[in-house]
């Protein structure tokens, strides 16, 4: 009978450790995911910003460089 509560006790402390593992590893995969996001519309945001100053300085070169030829 000692057996048995011993088991069942440790049965309990097991089980109880998976659930904390399972829910603290979907935090930190929710957490990862999120993180990924965030990360991706930074860059995709810097991106467009380098894009339009790129094209803005290309076609202010190109005026100053058509404004030279005509003279």
């Amino acid at each position: 009978m000692g057996n048995f509560i011993v088991r069942m006790n440790n049965k309990q402390t097991g089980r109880g450790f998976y659930k904390w593992y399972d829910v603290v590893n979907e935090e930190n995969q929710r957490r990862r995911f999120l993180r990924k996001a965030m990360l991706y519309w930074q860059r995709r945001s810097l991106g467009a910003g380098f894009r339009r100053w790129a094209e803005a300085s290309f076609r202010i070169r190109e005026a100053t460089l058509a404004f030279e030829l005509d003279q």
